[in-house]
C-alpha cells in the first residue's frame, strides 16, 4: 500500500537525505513525471509510473524500479493518487501475496458483490 505524501513535503525529506541535489531539478523532474502520469502514458511494463521513484529513474513503475512487486508503505506524492481508483478497490499489484483472496477483473482490482 502507498503512504501518500505532498509534493513540499517529498522535495523537503529528498533534498535532506539527499543535500547535494538541486530543489529545482526534483521539482522539475517530479513536475514531468506528474504530466506523463495524468497524460496517461505508462511504463514500458504496461504499469502506472511511480511518480517518487520517477526522481531517480524516470517513466517507470514501482516494480521495474524498485524490483519489488508492490509497495509496502513507500511514498507516493498525494495528488496523483486522487486520480487512481476511488472505489476503494484493492489492485492486485498492491497487495501482498500471501494476502490475496477474492476475484479480480481483467484490470487487477477486486471485485466485491456489492458493486455487481
Amino acid at each position: 500500500m502507498w503512504t501518500p505524501i505532498s509534493l513540499n513535503r517529498f522535495v523537503k525529506l529528498h533534498l535532506k537525505k539527499n543535500p547535494a541535489e538541486n530543489e529545482k531539478a526534483i521539482r522539475d523532474r517530479i513536475d514531468a513525471a506528474i504530466d506523463y502520469y495524468n497524460s496517461g502514458m505508462k511504463c514500458e511494463c504496461g504499469k502506472d509510473i511511480w511518480i517518487v521513484g520517477s526522481v531517480s529513474a524516470p517513466f517507470a513503475c514501482f516494480t521495474c524500479i524498485s524490483g519489488e512487486p508492490h509497495p509496502r508503505g513507500d511514498y507516493e506524492i498525494d495528488k496523483v493518487m486522487d486520480k487512481r481508483d476511488k472505489s476503494g478497490r484493492r489492485h492486485i499489484d498492491e497487495m501482498d501475496p500471501q494476502h490475496i483472496a477474492g476475484i479480480f477483473n481483467d484490470d487487477g482490482y477486486e471485485v466485491r458483490k456489492e458493486t455487481i
